[in-house]
């Protein structure tokens, strides 16, 4: 899952490489930003589901 939000992290570094005029530092920003942000998304998700889980559990 980790090389899915590095994917997306690098596209829009190079986007943001087009904007700085930089296109290598902006896909060095890009993985970065898809290393660090996208396992604290998954682990949100994680959290959500098994919250929302709990919920219908105690409904039932």
């Amino acid at each position: 899952m980790i090389f899915y939000w590095i994917a997306i992290g690098l596209s829009l570094g190079i986007v943001i490489g087009f904007l700085i005029d930089d296109i290598g530092l902006g896909m060095c920003l890009g993985g970065m930003m898809g290393v660090s942000i996208g396992p604290a998304i998954d682990v949100l998700r994680k959290n959500k589901k098994s919250e929302e889980q709990e919920d219908n559990d105690e409904k039932e």
